[in-house]
């Protein structure tokens, strides 16, 4: 979803030895819900903590991110950022997400779709239509933000 061209992309001059590459700038294509996570990183030897923001713009991503084990670094906070098409409003919305299940249909095509609570649990938002029937589906846990330092559990 996200997408930038060749002349946005130069070599990280803050950790040379990295090789990661900066990019200045991305466009998004589509109206679709996306994550913005703040993870906290550790350096070696020091009790500094730095921040820094990832961006994932699907559900499919953001479960593989979760599931791996960062050396030094943890995530922070996850932010759902909200199309209009699904908060009913003429702009994009940021909200701090708080809990986000997975409903799996029990049709052969077995479609996905997810149940988002944001801002201390009194909104929720659904990644499709509800229609009063795959949203009472069987949920799985896939992020809960936990009391302690907004550290996420999976």
């Amino acid at each position: 979803m996200f997408e930038t061209h060749t002349g946005a992309l130069s070599v990280s001059s803050e950790l040379p030895d990295e090789k990661l590459l900066e990019i200045d700038y991305v466009s998004q294509r589509l109206q679709a819900a996306w994550f913005y996570i703040t993870q906290h990183y550790m350096r070696s030897g020091s009790s500094d903590v730095s921040k820094g923001e990832v961006l994932i713009d699907d559900v499919g991503k953001l479960k593989r991110f979760l599931s791996k084990k960062f050396t030094g670094s943890y995530t922070y906070k996850i932010v759902l950022v909200i199309p209009p098409v699904m908060n009913g409003t003429d702009d994009w919305s940021m909200a701090p997400l708080i809990e986000m299940n997975e409903v799996t249909s029990g049709s052969l095509a077995e479609k996905r779709h997810y149940i988002y609570t944001v801002d201390n649990s009194e909104r929720v938002y659904y990644s499709a239509q509800p229609d009063g029937d795959w949203e009472r589906g069987p949920q799985k846990l896939i992020y809960k933000r936990s009391a302690r330092c907004e550290v996420a559990t999976c």
